[in-house]
């Protein structure tokens, strides 16, 4: 009942979605200094711009906002430009909500391994892979992790692997898949 209010609340003012939105996660990015936070998408333009989507569209709704945001705020008159298209762009996939027995073996091994506990996120990358895995498998559950961090080279001759890191997650790793039986 409590989320039905909020959620009219919000969609009354798109300016109050958006200070919600930059608040919760400038409070997230402060409490886990967890530097990733910086670069969230904050949500809809000041305009109001709000199109209206089919659903298979809403997993691009943030890039076209972003589209939309850079396109009106550049004067384009008697300029150079190229535009650049992706044909291989993917739509992204959407994971399934984490079931329990996960969620605590992720807590149990990220507290033995690190000595603090699991902390995830969600970015606007794709995976094609993934999304292909989770049609095929829609109620499966899954483990993305990496070691790349600030400075990596990744896909690269030398991604500068944190080995100390990675030895960590990889028990991690065994532990989760342990806790699976």
């Amino acid at each position: 009942m409590v989320q039905r209010i909020i959620v009219w609340i919000i969609k009354l003012s798109p300016s109050l979605k958006r200070w919600l939105w930059k608040f919760w996660y400038n409070l997230f990015a402060r409490k886990l200094g967890f530097h990733a936070f910086r670069f969230m998408n904050y949500g809809y333009d000041e305009d109001g711009f709000c199109p209206d989507l089919l659903e298979q569209g809403e997993a691009e709704r943030y890039s076209i906002h972003l589209y939309h945001h850079t396109a009106t705020q550049v004067d384009v008159l008697k300029q150079n430009l190229l535009e650049i298209d992706s044909e291989e762009a993917a739509t992204g996939w959407s994971a399934p909500k984490t079931s329990e027995w996960l969620e605590l073996a992720i807590r149990k091994a990220s507290l033995n391994f690190f000595e603090e506990r699991d902390c995830s996120m969600s970015e606007g990358g794709t995976i094609p892979f993934m999304a292909m895995l989770g049609e095929k498998y829609p109620d499966a559950q899954f483990v993305i992790t990496g070691v790349l961090g600030p400075n990596s080279n990744a896909h690269g001759p030398n991604e500068f692997l944190h080995i100390p890191y990675a030895k960590k997650l990889t028990c991690c790793i065994a532990s989760i898949i342990n806790d699976f039986n």
